[in-house]
């Protein structure tokens, strides 16, 4: 099964709001890539998530989309596969 990794961006998000999203994306199997160091403002709102949860990137991507949408803020994302992790 591929491996995806995406960036994640939400706009004018609050500490809750990131919260939310990092257990919305469990939920979806897409767990954060490394650890976010709260008091670095250029990373605040952006998280990086790998996932291995669907057989192609369509899919990968639709399920991204409809768990971010849930959070209700403004968001952007890219979502590339990751050859690196493949077997």
């Amino acid at each position: 099964m591929p491996t995806y990794i995406t960036s994640i961006k939400l706009m004018a998000a609050t500490d809750s709001d990131v919260a939310k999203l990092n257990e919305v994306m469990k939920s979806r199997s897409f767990h954060p890539k490394d650890y976010h160091d709260p008091w670095d403002e250029s990373s605040k709102n952006s998280r990086t998530y790998i996932g291995t949860t669907k057989a192609n990137l369509l899919d990968a991507t639709g399920d991204l989309s409809t768990a971010v949408s849930s959070i209700g803020k403004k968001f952007s994302f890219t979502i590339i596969r990751d050859k690196t992790r493949e077997s």
